[in-house]
């Protein structure tokens, strides 16, 4: 058995790519998984589970911004810089 619910991945990143990423699920509220509904990726069933493992992220950079988010003075979030 496993546990399915809706996450979001609210900031993935590191120096270089930052990203914000929902996982929706076909359920609603948190659902006790067994069996293909999990998405087991070992058994070959990773897309076949009620929640996205990939998840639909959004990207700054694949969105146009190509000077927000980097290391150095040419981005607006400067990665070599405290935030």
């Amino acid at each position: 058995h496993g546990m399915c619910c809706f996450e979001v991945g609210i900031w993935e990143a590191n120096k270089m790519a930052t990203a914000f990423t929902p996982h929706p699920c076909s359920v609603k509220g948190a659902y006790k998984c067994s069996g293909t509904d999990c998405g087991d990726g070992a058994k070959g069933e990773r897309y076949m589970g009620v929640c996205d493992k990939d998840g639909c992220d959004f990207n700054a950079y694949r969105m146009g911004a190509t000077d927000f988010y980097g290391a150095g003075p040419g981005y607006a979030l400067d990665t070599t810089k405290p935030m």
